[in-house]
């Protein structure tokens, strides 16, 4: 089976497929093959930004957790495919969708917060039963 130069082209997670199915029609082992397969699907899901099975991050790890194997099978078995899952991590152009998407929450509800809506103890006030002012504890510890 040939690869052309169109199959290799465009985003890294067309990318991620392209090879997966180059490397599922080799003549490796079935037990293999479910493993690249595993393998191509988990970085099309962590690229595109819809992780199933893991947190999310772009690291082997979580590669390993997305494809429901353990961390060894790419770092020792199928090192080229940990090479190709790293190359297209860095050319992917930003953070994956989901990583935006909570960046854009997280901002938001920093913002939205505000002013606190409890003060802080130190500057509660007097008439608080049982909670003394910062400056009557300082005076008591002195």
């Amino acid at each position: 089976m040939t690869t052309t130069t169109s199959q290799l082209s465009g985003s890294p997670v067309q990318l991620a497929a392209a090879i997966g199915s180059v490397l599922t029609g080799t003549t490796a082992a079935a037990q293999e093959k479910a493993e690249i397969r595993a393998i191509t699907d988990a970085m099309i899901r962590l690229l595109a930004g819809a992780p199933l099975r893991s947190d999310g991050k772009l690291t082997i790890k979580s590669l390993a957790a997305e494809a429901g194997l353990r961390r060894n099978k790419l770092t020792h078995k199928h090192t080229g495919l940990r090479d190709l899952f790293y190359a297209l991590v860095r050319a992917q152009a930003g953070r994956p969708a989901i990583a935006d998407r909570l960046h854009h929450d997280n901002g938001a509800l920093r913002a939205g917060s505000g002013e606190r809506t409890v003060p802080p103890r130190r500057h509660r006030s007097p008439d608080c039963p049982g909670v003394p002012r910062h400056a009557e504890l300082s005076r008591t510890f002195s």
